[in-house]
């Protein structure tokens, strides 16, 4: 185990708040904060990861634990959200809740930090996500709007269109649900828009890999802490 890794022992978020209602329906997020929150002498910058789940399953609660302790450690205010799923909605309303999370984020979630007498960077957020949620994190532009669709292209469609952030794509060798082609044609493809990209295709793992990982374990310190680097680099 990494020793100058320090675990954040436990991981409970600092609350949980409700950003959207549909009807009778309440959406709700959950907001980590670092522990060392007091100390940090600059905004707070906001990292949100989309949960997986082929667009009909999953929650909030569905996460990488490495890749959350990864940003918190280096002072990120971390959030995960439920959004709504199908067949019950569509993905174009699917969409619209992240298009609405965002919006909590940038305009709650300043006076939520307020209380602890800090201020939040909102102007760049970082996103993430797994399997269908990665999807739906690509589908955000780097002015930081939602794509409006009423089909869910694919990324390497949308890059004849749009000109993506920064990207870095994590995926198993032994991937049962996607081809690894999906990262090198988008990769090419970023490459060809002059994109800053990144790609880790990880021997031996299969899909969703990443939910079985903890803290200090060999893909958290081969895999997770080296994309986060990597990320916070053009952060």
């Amino acid at each position: 185990m990494d020793k100058e890794f320090k675990p954040l022992e436990p991981q409970q978020p600092f609350g949980s708040f409700v950003y959207k209602k549909v009807g009778n329906t309440t959406i709700s997020l959950d907001v980590f904060l670092p522990d060392n929150l007091e100390s940090i002498s600059t905004e707070v910058r906001v990292f949100l990861f989309i949960h997986g789940g082929a667009w009909i399953a999953g929650n909030r609660e569905s996460y990488c634990r490495p890749l959350f302790d990864e940003f918190l450690s280096r002072g990120y205010a971390v959030i995960t959200a439920d959004y709504r799923l199908v067949p019950e909605s569509s993905f174009q309303e699917q969409l619209e809740d992240i298009r609405d999370l965002e919006q909590w984020i940038r305009q709650d979630l300043p006076e939520v930090l307020a209380n602890r007498q800090r201020g939040v960077r909102c102007g760049d957020i970082i996103v993430a996500g797994a399997s269908a949620g990665a999807h739906v994190a690509l589908l955000i532009l780097g002015s930081g709007r939602i794509f409006d669709i009423h089909l869910l292209p694919a990324p390497l469609f949308l890059c004849q269109s749009i000109r993506y952030p920064p990207v870095y794509q994590i995926m198993g060798s032994e991937d049962s649900v996607f081809e690894c082609s999906h990262v090198t044609e988008f990769a090419a493809a970023l490459d060809e828009q002059g994109v800053p990209h990144a790609e880790h295709i990880v021997q031996g793992a299969d899909h969703a890999f990443e939910m079985s990982t903890k803290p200090g374990d060999t893909y958290h310190l081969t895999v997770f802490k080296p994309a986060v680097e990597w990320i916070c680099r053009y952060a």
